[in-house]
């Protein structure tokens, strides 16, 4: 296997999208919303902890030590807390909101809901079933896609999968119009695949993202799942039981 140092240009936050995913009450249909970066940004962090043994005050053994949550923080434009006639009413229907499909709830109060309804199931940690029924959570897809600045590249992307996000923080600006996410996610790392864009040839075991505008820009589903989201790639959760993948 050949060696060398990793090429390419660094990533621009301008072919970044994050789809932040969630399924809704009763139907248990996928609800989405995708979120640019062009003034914001996106972080995650994988940590890591050891236990190191002294041995007569010299280091000795060394194990792993606790699992780890990923930290994940995103900062994006901030438009309105509610979708617009999100309970009832007439006129034109906008998508969900960020604020919404963050925290599973309906933000307006109207004739059949209150503030704080639940409006979403979230995504399922089924392999916690066992256990209760977790706190809610979405689920965040990364795409750096080439193809939203050069629609014919054949560059190769990448896409990012972050199960079981729960925010901590969500603060607004409404001097600078942006708003500030940070969170954790009930898993190690991120799960990912290179992607080609649709005048690319997809990697080996890859796919492809099959839009080279924002506007078009539609996330991946889960391989077996409802439907509904885009070409299913995504595999079943590793901890999930009816996965065959290993963790």
């Amino acid at each position: 296997m050949p060696h060398g140092v990793q090429r390419g240009t660094s990533i621009d936050l301008k072919n970044v999208v994050l789809f932040l995913k969630t399924k809704e009450l009763g139907s248990g249909a996928w609800a989405w919303m995708a979120l640019k970066f062009g003034d914001g940004n996106l972080t995650h962090a994988i940590n890591k902890s050891y236990d190191y043994k002294m041995n007569r005050g010299k280091l000795d053994d060394v194990r792993r030590g606790d699992d780890q949550v990923l930290d994940v923080s995103f900062e994006g434009k901030f438009t309105n807390l509610l979708s617009n006639f999100a309970d009832a009413g007439s006129g034109e229907v906008e998508t969900y909101s960020l604020h919404e499909i963050l925290e599973g709830v309906e933000y307006g109060v109207g004739q059949s809901v209150g503030h704080g309804y639940p409006k979403f199931a979230g995504t399922r940690e089924s392999w916690l079933a066992a256990y209760g029924c977790p706190p809610y959570c979405c689920d965040n897809e990364i795409h750096n896609n080439p193809a939203l600045e050069c629609t014919d590249t054949e560059a190769i992307g990448e896409a990012q999968l972050i199960r079981y996000f729960r925010p901590t923080s969500i603060s607004g600006d409404f001097s600078s119009g942006m708003v500030n996410v940070s969170g954790e996610a009930h898993v190690l790392r991120p799960m990912v695949a290179r992607v080609a864009g649709p005048a690319g040839t997809p990697p080996s075991n890859g796919t492809t993202f099959g839009y080279n505008k924002e506007i078009n820009a539609i996330p991946f589903d889960d391989l077996g799942g409802p439907g509904g989201v885009g070409a299913a790639y995504w595999p079943l959760d590793p901890r999930d039981p009816l996965s065959t993948e290993n963790d």
